[in-house]
C-alpha cells in the first residue's frame, strides 16, 4: 500500500505487541473495523486512530473487562455502573495488596536495622 497514512494488519501487530489472529478477534468482535480493505486480495490496511483503539481495548482487557463489555462500552450501549463497580473493587484489591507490601516492607527495615 502506497498511502503513509495506512499500515497492514502485520505492522499493527507488531507495533502494538499483538498477533494478527488478536486484531481479527477483534474486529470479528466488532470492536475494529479496517479502513480501508483490498477488494482482490482482502488485505486490511489501518490508521493510526486504530492504534490508538487497540491500545485502550489490551488497557480495559487488563483491567479484567470482557470483550464483550468493551465493546458495549464503546458503542455507548450498556449501563457504565457495573464496569464502575468492578473496577473499584479492583482498585481496593491492589490498594490492600500495596499495603500488605508496605508493612513487609517497613518489617524488613525494621528487621535489618536490628541486625
Amino acid at each position: 500500500m502506497n498511502d503513509k497514512n495506512l499500515f497492514s494488519i502485520g505492522e499493527v501487530a507488531k507495533a502494538v505487541g499483538i498477533t494478527r489472529k488478536i486484531i481479527l478477534n477483534y474486529e470479528a468482535k466488532g470492536l475494529i473495523t479496517p479502513d480501508q480493505k483490498d477488494g482482490t486480495t482482502g488485505n486490511r490496511y489501518y490508521t493510526i486512530d486504530t492504534f490508538t483503539q487497540i491500545r485502550t481495548i489490551r488497557v480495559f482487557q487488563n483491567l479484567g473487562l470482557s470483550l464483550d463489555d468493551i465493546r458495549a462500552y464503546f458503542s455507548d450501549t450498556t449501563d457504565l455502573q457495573p464496569i464502575i463497580e468492578r473496577l473499584r473493587k479492583m482498585r481496593d484489591e491492589l490498594n490492600l495488596s500495596i499495603e500488605k507490601l508496605e508493612e513487609r516492607t517497613q518489617k524488613n527495615v525494621m528487621l535489618s536495622k536490628k541486625s
